[in-house]
């Protein structure tokens, strides 16, 4: 992670009441850090401008948050990555299995765009 992001890992709830917001994992609600959220259009090769999109990004979520939301997706068979996450920059999609945080109390999701 970056310097800055182990400094959110480290004190989360005082980086969330200051750059924290909602976001939508799998239809629930959590509370996250977003990072470095950035996204452009582009056009692709065969595609009209605006229908993709090119996205990058880190949101950091606490661990038992993180655990849950893996629990409930291993127990369907289903995996992690491509899992969407909605929010307020747009929605994207889980691009890792994230390791632990820095202190083993956040989760670090790399976030990649939709296509």
């Amino acid at each position: 992670m970056s310097e800055f992001s182990d400094a959110l890992s480290l004190a989360f709830d005082p980086g969330f009441a200051v750059f924290g917001e909602t976001v939508t994992i799998n239809g629930e609600t959590y509370d996250a850090i977003p990072h470095a959220l950035e996204g452009s259009e582009t056009i692709r090769g065969g595609m009209s401008a605006g229908r993709s999109r090119e996205a990058t990004g880190i949101v950091l979520l606490r661990l038992t948050d993180w655990t849950a939301i893996k629990g409930i997706r291993t127990a369907a068979n289903q995996t992690i990555k491509g899992l969407r996450v909605t929010t307020a920059a747009g929605t994207f999609r889980i691009l890792n299995d994230p390791d632990l945080g820095y202190e083993g109390d956040t989760v670090e999701l790399q976030l990649g765009p939709l296509t």
